[in-house]
């Protein structure tokens, strides 16, 4: 056996190992017609070809090397960085300043991935004024652990700070449950928000074809207890959850990567998402079980009945203009459940632009400059 070396890189993802691994063993062992429904049957071949993907993916070299940036906001544990143009050219200052607000599962570098994919960076370079929030991770906040905490404290609060520095309203772009959040404080700060783009932004929790949603309800039970104890919903649980959404997918995208060239753009892409993913962040106890009753369990978005600090999300004071980015090929948030909040808003102006891909290939996937970023960034310069 091949010993490591001392600066050799080994990761021990993907997370949870034994969920991955336990998924393509189900597939060729003799209860595979049992589990059938849940896991595709895989081969002997591809399924030494997704073993060998998992152990080139951890000791495969890449790193992403991100600049260090310093932020020009924060409270507790959240904070907003700037992106500057990397060209000498000067930012047109008639266009609004844009926030970007990711999921509160994941670190906010699914937005600002690599230095090939980072939506920050690139809209940076088109002449926007561009902001990144970094929720941290809440379960570790020194105060407000809930969600009304993390609206109004955090995400209006950054809101806020921008328009005032800037003298203007904001563009928000809001992805996957950031999408929901924003609308949240939207509802909120009526008059600092210029524009919003949802990317895959769930509102409706209970569509036909829900599979998340499915599972949520039938996952809740079982981490109840964990949060309880814990006082937060461990990353690892959540990576659980969604690793089962698209078994098909979750192991095969490793034999895929077993084929490709080791030094590759595509191979190095590749890695970095599987990075991000890996770097779960834990979800304080408030939030979770608001998450979890709220919306998987209650629908309140959809229904008009989610409530903020006591008060509901009225999409009524929503008057700027919104751009609906939902795709058929999201597994995660499918089309219906980010394309039908178009029909809960009244007085407002609202375009969608429907894609065929998954949802993370929104961000990283091999068109998505084409096909995803250059129309959001149309739609917010016209």
């Amino acid at each position: 056996m091949k010993k490591r070396t001392k600066n050799e890189t080994f990761r021990t993802g993907p997370h949870p190992l034994p969920i991955h691994l336990g998924m393509a063993a189900a597939a060729k062992s003799d209860i595979q017609e049992y589990v059938s429904q849940y896991v595709p049957l895989i081969g002997q071949e591809e399924l030494s070809e997704i073993v060998r993907g998992i152990q080139l993916y951890q000791r495969h070299p890449y790193k992403v090397k991100r600049k260090k940036r310093t932020p020009v906001w924060s409270e507790g544990g959240a904070c907003v960085y700037r992106f500057s143009r990397e060209a000498c050219a000067a930012i047109d200052s008639r266009r609004q300043p844009v926030l970007l607000v990711p999921s509160l599962v994941n670190t906010c570098d699914i937005l600002n991935l690599c230095p090939e994919r980072s939506l920050t960076q690139w809209l940076a370079d088109r002449g926007h004024q561009t902001y990144l929030l970094d929720w941290g991770e809440t379960s570790q906040y020194p105060q407000d652990k809930n969600i009304e905490g993390i609206v109004r404290g955090r995400l209006c609060a950054a809101i806020e700070n921008i328009a005032d520095q800037t003298g203007g309203p904001v563009t928000i772009v809001g992805y996957c449950m950031g999408g929901t959040l924003s609308m949240a404080a939207a509802s909120v700060l009526p008059e600092k928000i210029g524009r919003i783009v949802l990317m895959a932004a769930p509102w409706d929790f209970h569509t036909r074809n829900q599979v998340l949603s499915e599972r949520v309800r039938t996952w809740s039970p079982l981490v109840t207890g964990i949060i309880e104890e814990r006082g937060y919903l461990p990353a690892e649980w959540t990576q659980a959850l969604f690793a089962t959404l698209d078994p098909s997918g979750s192991a095969k995208k490793f034999a895929r990567f077993a084929r490709m060239e080791p030094d590759s753009g595509k191979a190095k892409l590749f890695v970095a998402v599987e990075d991000w993913l890996n770097d779960g962040v834990n979800l304080a106890a408030e939030i979770a079980t608001h998450c979890l009753q709220q919306w998987f369990a209650r629908n309140a978005p959809q229904k008009g009945e989610w409530k903020i600090s006591g008060r509901a999300v009225n999409l009524e004071n929503i008057e700027c203009p919104i751009l609906i980015v939902a795709s058929t090929g999201d597994h995660l948030v499918p089309y219906d459940a980010a394309a039908c909040i178009s029909e809960s808003l009244s007085g407002t102006k609202a375009e969608i632009i429907r894609l065929d891909c998954g949802h993370i290939s929104l961000i990283a996937g091999s068109k998505a400059i084409e096909t995803v970023w250059t129309p959001i960034a149309e739609w917010m310069e016209c």
